[in-house]
C-alpha cells in the first residue's frame, strides 16, 4: 500500500521510467497542476490512495493525513458516493453530480464531483475530481428572491447585456424569481409577466408542453442533477422564440432539491437562419438526387469523390457507398487521353470543359454513350470539381440510324432512274420472252422427233433463264405489283430446283424434302420463286468446291410460332429450310446480310440486292426469317409464311367455244397467242393498237365473250380502251396482258372491273389457265 501510494508522489531520483515519452516527474507536475481538487481512491476499500495540493488545501489535511483517511472520513453521504462508486465500477457514465463533504474543521463544502475508473498499477482505482460550487452562485440564491434591489439589478443588468435570462425558484417555499431579461425576450415589461411556474407553463408550445414539464419535474424529483432544454415559448405577439433552457437543482445536505436555478438564451435567430440553412440543403439534396442526370462532386486535391446522386447509380451501375471515397480510376471511369487538356485547362482556368463523349461498359455488360462536362465549385471551403454525365447511347444510335436512312434514301434516288430504265427494258424484254416461251410450246405439241424436242428444251431453259433476269429487275425497280392468291410451296420449289440443276455445277448436289401435305399459302408465286432462287444461288456461291444444297417443307404450330417470336398466332405456318454446307458466315456477314448492297462478293460481282429481296418478300407476306450460321458449317435459311387451308391445285379445263378480242401491239406476241388460244378451240380476233381494238368492239359488242389486251399500246392505251368499252357492255370479262404495270394502273383497271393481270413473260399454260378462269367465274 506504501508503494502504491508513492506512485502519486515519487521524486526524479526515486523514479525514472517514462510514460510515452513524458517523465514520471513531469506527469506528476502535471497532475497537480490541474485546476481541481483530485482523490484517488481503491475502488472496493475507498481507502484515499493519493491527493492533490488543492485537494490538500480545500479540506485542511496535509498529504501524510489523507493517506490515513477514507471517504466516510470526508464525506457527508456516504452512502450515495458508494453507490456511484459502483456504477462506474459497472462502466456506467454517471455524468455530474453534487454531494456535501467536510473539511478537517468540520465545516461542510457543497461540491460537484466527477468519477473516473482507472487502473492503479494493476488494480483498480476511482479519480474523484471535485469541485466548489461557486461562492457567487451560493450568495445569490441564498439570497433570492429577497436578496436587496441593488443586488439582483446590477446582476440581472449584467445578464440582461449579455441577452441572457435566469430563474430561481425556491421549492421549499414555492416562490418564484423571473429576471427582467428574461421577460424581455418575450417581449413583455417586468410588471407584464407574472413571477410563477404556471406563466412559464403557459407560454409553452403545444408541441413542447409535455416534455417540458416533464424534464423540470425529474430535475425537482432529484431524478437528474441538470438539464439542457430546447423549446418553445410564446410571445407577447403571439409567435413563439427558440430557447434554450440550462437548469441546476440546489440541494441540501440530505441530497434533497431545493432550489431550481437556470439561465435562458435566445436563439430563435440562430435557429431560423439555421432552418433556412436546412431547408436550402434539402432543396439542394432533392435537386441533386433527383437530377435527371449523373451528378459527382470531386475533391480537386485528393481527386476522390465526395458525394454522386443516384442518376451516377444507375448509369454506371456502382452503389453510392462504394464510389465515395474512391477516385474515378480505382472505379475504372477514367477519362480518354485525348480529354485531360479541356479537364486540366478547366481546374487551371476555371473554363468549362462541355460535351466530351466516351463510350463505357456497365458491370452488366451493357455499352453505353456518356456524354459529361466538368466545371468547378467551391464546397466547405474545398476547391471542387462537379461532373454532370448523360446517357446519349440512343440518341447516337437515333443518329447513326437517321444517317443509315439518309445513305439508303440517296441510294434509293441514285437508283429511282435506273429502276425507271429497268421497267421499260423489262417490258420489252418480257414481250421478247413471251414469244420465245409460247413459240418452244408450239413446237413441243407439235413436234414428235426426240432429237427436235431436246432443242425445244434448250430454247426453254433459256427462255425460263430470261425470264428470272426480268424478274430481277422488276422487283429492283419496284414497279411490279403483289399479286396475292393461293400457291403451292412445293410446286414453286420444284420449278426453283428444277432451273437449278440446269444452271449450277454439277459438283453441287439439290435435294428436296416435303414433309408436310399441306403447303398452300397465299402469295405472289413470282416473288415467291425469286427469293426460293436467290436462296439456292447465295448457295451456289457459297459452295465453290461443291456440297449439298437441300430445300426442306414442314408445318409448325401456332403455339411453336408464339414460343419462337412472342407473339399470338391464330394458324400454323409453313416452314422451308434452305441448307447448305458451304463456307458459312462470320457473325458481322450474318449481321448485315440483309442490308440493301451489302455484299462479300468482288467489285462486279453482285450488287448486294438478292438477300434484301428475299428479306423483303418474307415480310411483305407476313413471314419471318431466321439465319443460322458459322464459319465454315454452312448456312441455314428458315422462311416462316401463314398456312392457308388444305385445298387441291385448281386444273384449268378446256372451255366451249367461245369468242375472244385479243388487242396487242407487238405481231409477234399477238400470232403466237392468238394460235395458242385457237388450239383450245377459241375464237379470236386480232387488233394490233388500242384505237382498232376500241373500233371492231364497238362495231358488235355483244359478239366478244373475254377482250384480252396490252395495257402499253400506242394511239390508245389499254385502260382508255378498256374503260370505254367497258361503258358500253357493262357485264363485259377483260384481262390485262402486261410486261410490267403500276399500282395505280392496276387500280384503275380493279376499279371497272378487270378480271386479273397476265404479265409477260407467260407461258401457254398461263394462258390457257386465265381464260379457264375468266369463263368459269
Amino acid at each position: 500500500m506504501a508503494r502504491r501510494k508513492a506512485s502519486f508522489a515519487r521524486s526524479a531520483k526515486a523514479q525514472e521510467r517514462e510514460v510515452d515519452g513524458v517523465s514520471a516527474e513531469i506527469l506528476n507536475a502535471i497532475f497537480q497542476k490541474i485546476p481541481d481538487a483530485i482523490l484517488v481512491l481503491d475502488a472496493h476499500s475507498a481507502r484515499i490512495l493519493a491527493a492533490t495540493d488543492l485537494a490538500c488545501q480545500l479540506y485542511g489535511y496535509s498529504r501524510a493525513e489523507f493517506r490515513s483517511l477514507s471517504l466516510q472520513s470526508v464525506s457527508k453521504d456516504v452512502r450515495r458516493c458508494r453507490e456511484a462508486i459502483e456504477r462506474v465500477l459497472r462502466g456506467e457514465d454517471i455524468g455530474d453530480f453534487e454531494t456535501v463533504h467536510r473539511r478537517k474543521n468540520g465545516e461542510e463544502i457543497a461540491l460537484i464531483c466527477k468519477l473516473s475508473l482507472l487502473d492503479c498499477e494493476g488494480k483498480p482505482a476511482v479519480l474523484s475530481l471535485v469541485r466548489v460550487v461557486a461562492a457567487e452562485r451560493k450568495c445569490f440564491v441564498s439570497d433570492c428572491p429577497n436578496s436587496t434591489p441593488e443586488k439582483m439589478t446590477a446582476f440581472d443588468l449584467m445578464l440582461k447585456t449579455s441577452q441572457v435570462g435566469f430563474y430561481v425558484l425556491n421549492l421549499e417555499t414555492g416562490e418564484a424569481y423571473v429576471s427582467p431579461s428574461y421577460k424581455a425576450q418575450l417581449g413583455y415589461a417586468d410588471d407584464e409577466f407574472p413571477n410563477d411556474v404556471k406563466s412559464w407553463e403557459n407560454a409553452l408550445h403545444p408541441d413542447d408542453k409535455e416534455r417540458a414539464i416533464e424534464t423540470f419535474e425529474k430535475l425537482m424529483r432529484g431524478e437528474i442533477e441538470h438539464f439542457e432544454l430546447l423549446h418553445r415559448l410564446r410571445h407577447k405577439n403571439g409567435d413563439y422564440r427558440w430557447i434554450i433552457c440550462n437548469s441546476i437543482a440546489l440541494k441540501n445536505a440530505d441530497g434533497k432539491p431545493t432550489k431550481l436555478v437556470g439561465i435562458h438564451t435566445d436563439i430563435t435567430s440562430a435557429r431560423l437562419k439555421d432552418f433556412a440553412l436546412r431547408d436550402s440543403e434539402e432543396k439542394f439534396r432533392k435537386i441533386f438526387r433527383q437530377i435527371p442526370a449523373s451528378v459527382t462532386i470531386v475533391d480537386i486535391e485528393t481527386g476522390r469523390l465526395l458525394d454522386v446522386n443516384e442518376q451516377f447509380e444507375r448509369i454506371f451501375e456502382i452503389p453510392r457507398e462504394e464510389a465515395i471515397g474512391r477516385t474515378f480510376a480505382e472505379l475504372g471511369l477514367s477519362p480518354p487521353p485525348e480529354h485531360y487538356a479541356k479537364i486540366l485547362n478547366c481546374l487551371e482556368k476555371g473554363v468549362p470543359a462541355e460535351n466530351l463523349e466516351l463510350e463505357f461498359t456497365t458491370r452488366s455488360g451493357k455499352r453505353r454513350i456518356l456524354s459529361y462536362s466538368v466545371d468547378l465549385i467551391s464546397l466547405m471551403e474545398k476547391r471542387c470539381a462537379i461532373t454532370t454525365t448523360i446517357d446519349v447511347t440512343e440518341q447516337r444510335q437515333a443518329q447513326r440510324e437517321k444517317e443509315k436512312l439518309a445513305e439508303q434514301l440517296f441510294q434509293a434516288q441514285k437508283l429511282e432512274t435506273i429502276g425507271k430504265l429497268a421497267s421499260g427494258v423489262a417490258h420489252d424484254f418480257n414481250n421478247v420472252l413471251g414469244i420465245v416461251k409460247m413459240a418452244a410450246g408450239v413446237l413441243r405439241h407439235k413436234l414428235s422427233n426426240p432429237d427436235f424436242l431436246r432443242y425445244v428444251s434448250t430454247i426453254e431453259e433459256a427462255a425460263e433463264r430470261g425470264v428470272n433476269i426480268s424478274r430481277q429487275l422488276l422487283m429492283f425497280s419496284r414497279r411490279q405489283a403483289p399479286k396475292m392468291e393461293l400457291v403451292s410451296a412445293r410446286k414453286i420449289i420444284e420449278q426453283v430446283v428444277g432451273m437449278l440443276r440446269h444452271s449450277i455445277p454439277k459438283i453441287i448436289e439439290i435435294q428436296t424434302n416435303f414433309l408436310t401435305s399441306n403447303d398452300w399459302i397465299f402469295a405472289d408465286s413470282t416473288q415467291i420463286y425469286q427469293a426460293m432462287l436467290n436462296l439456292g444461288v447465295n448457295a451456289r456461291d457459297a459452295m465453290p468446291t461443291g456440297g449439298l444444297l437441300c430445300y426442306e417443307t414442314s408445318q409448325v404450330s401456332s403455339s411453336f410460332m408464339e414460343a419462337r417470336f412472342g407473339k399470338k398466332f391464330e394458324k400454323p405456318f409453313l416452314r422451308v429450310k434452305v441448307k447448305d454446307t458451304g463456307v458459312g458466315m462470320s457473325p458481322e456477314v450474318k449481321r448485315r446480310l440483309f442490308e440493301p448492297f451489302f455484299t462479300t462478293k468482288p467489285a462486279g460481282k453482285g450488287t448486294g440486292l438478292g438477300m434484301s429481296i428475299v428479306y423483303d418478300v418474307v415480310k411483305s407476306h407476313d413471314g419471318f426469317i431466321e439465319v443460322e450460321s458459322e464459319p465454315g458449317k454452312g448456312a441455314t435459311f428458315l422462311l416462316y409464311f401463314p398456312l392457308a387451308r388444305l385445298a387441291e391445285e385448281p386444273k384449268p379445263e378446256t372451255p366451249p367455244e367461245k369468242t375472244i378480242l385479243l388487242v396487242e401491239d407487238e405481231a409477234n406476241m399477238r400470232e403466237m397467242m392468238a394460235e395458242v388460244l385457237m388450239e383450245k378451240h377459241f375464237r379470236v380476233v386480232e387488233a394490233e393498237s388500242g384505237a382498232e381494238g376500241l373500233k371492231i368492239f364497238l362495231a358488235n359488242p355483244a359478239q366478244f365473250d373475254l377482250v384480252l389486251a396490252d395495257l402499253n399500246m400506242p394511239e390508245l392505251s389499254g385502260e382508255r380502251m378498256l374503260a370505254e368499252m367497258k361503258a358500253t357492255k357493262p357485264d363485259l370479262k377483260f384481262a390485262v396482258v402486261t410486261g410490267v404495270s403500276s399500282e395505280d394502273s392496276v387500280s384503275a383497271l380493279n376499279a371497272i372491273g378487270a378480271f386479273e393481270t397476265l404479265r409477260k413473260p407467260f407461258s401457254s399454260e398461263d394462258l390457257w389457265a386465265i381464260v379457264d378462269r375468266a369463263f368459269k367465274s
